[in-house]
């Protein structure tokens, strides 16, 4: 599992919330074994961790910008 969890930061935003939604509709719809039905839990944990950690960092650094007006995005070259 140690390397599927290192696999989700590199995950575009948009395929982790497809991936999300898909699990979540698949252990909703469907009867699975226990066992089967833990690993996809299980999975389906590790996917909310990725996503609650990714908005965790989104707001932090965006009260770093707002907290440091010095640190605003460079301006595009032309």
């Amino acid at each position: 599992m140690e390397s599927r969890k290192k696999e989700l930061g590199r995950v575009s935003d948009g395929d982790l919330d497809r991936q999300y939604n898909s699990l979540r509709r698949l252990l909703n719809g469907n009867k699975f074994s226990h066992q089967k039905r833990v690993k996809l839990e299980t999975e389906l944990c590790y996917l909310q961790r990725e996503m609650n950690v990714r908005k965790a960092r989104k707001a932090a650094h965006k009260k770093y910008m707002e907290d440091n007006p010095r640190r605003r995005p460079r301006q595009k070259r032309q």
